[in-house]
This record gives C-alpha cells, sequence and structure tokens, in this order.
C-alpha cells in the first residue's frame, strides 16, 4: 500500500492575532467573489452585499441582497466558538461497523477575523466510505480569506 501525503499546507490559524468573538459584524467586499463565500455555507445564488454577524442567540448569520432575484436574504447558523476560532458543522455523520462497513460524511467551517478586516474561512470536506475490503473517498481542506467592505 502506498500512501501521498502533503505537507506544504499553511494553517493560519496558529497564529496569534486571529481572534473571533460575538461581537463580529462585518460587510464584505463584493469584489471579493461573494457568491463563492455563498457557497461555501450552501446558498447557491448571486449577491451584490454580503453581511455577516452574530445575532443574539450566538448564531453565526449570513446575510445578502440578491441582485439577481432583487430580494434579501439570509440563513443562520448554529456554532461553537472554540479557541481563537468559530466551528459550524454543515454535515457530521460517522457510520463504523468493522470490519464490514464504514462511511463518514462531514463538512465543517471554522471562522476567524484577521486584524478586524478580513474574515478567514476553513472549509474541511471528508466524505469516504469502505465496504468489506473495498474503500473509496476523498478529504481536503481549503482556506479563503474575505475583506471588509471598504463603504
Amino acid at each position: 500500500m502506498i500512501l501521498f501525503t502533503s505537507c506544504a499546507f499553511r494553517n493560519v490559524f496558529q497564529k496569534k492575532e486571529m481572534t473571533i468573538n460575538n461581537e463580529l459584524n462585518l460587510t464584505l467586499d463584493t469584489s471579493a467573489g461573494n457568491s463563492d463565500f455563498l457557497s461555501l455555507f450552501g446558498i447557491y445564488e448571486k449577491a451584490e452585499i454580503v453581511h455577516v454577524k452574530f445575532d443574539a442567540s450566538g448564531d453565526f448569520r449570513v446575510e445578502y441582497k440578491s441582485n439577481y432575484l432583487g430580494r434579501n436574504g439570509f440563513r443562520a447558523f448554529d456554532g461553537k466558538f472554540k479557541k481563537n476560532y468559530y466551528e459550524i458543522y454543515l454535515a457530521k455523520k460517522n457510520v463504523f461497523l468493522p470490519p464490514v462497513y464504514c462511511n463518514t460524511n462531514i463538512d465543517r467551517i471554522r471562522l476567524t477575523v484577521l486584524n478586524d478586516s478580513t474574515l478567514v474561512v476553513d472549509k474541511y470536506i471528508n466524505r469516504s466510505g469502505m465496504v468489506l475490503l473495498f474503500a473509496a473517498g476523498t478529504d481536503y481542506r481549503v482556506q479563503y480569506s474575505y475583506n471588509k467592505s471598504k463603504s
């Protein structure tokens, strides 16, 4: 069995100047590709303006104005504050019945703020499985950064 791994991953969550708390209130720069930002959260609409904040109950709230349909929309995500990031699980399923069956479906997002103006989103996806001796799947981790709008 041959295993290929990569050691070139840059983890920005280890920097000390990054913090997140329940007072996050950012309007994201529309030139930074906010439709991509929305798709990270399972929202597949084009957006003119994207605003992120925490609501009174501590949920992460994404508000957006759709330029295609001309309407406002929002979604709230339940998550937990960790050391210096906020963690949201869009999917978290792990079925393990050794040695016959194994199925993993994880879709996780970690949010943190860099220098009070840049939102860093860390997306991790793991979709894998095994039946008897046959296994398949993939996992990957990607980081995106979004700047605060100047207006």
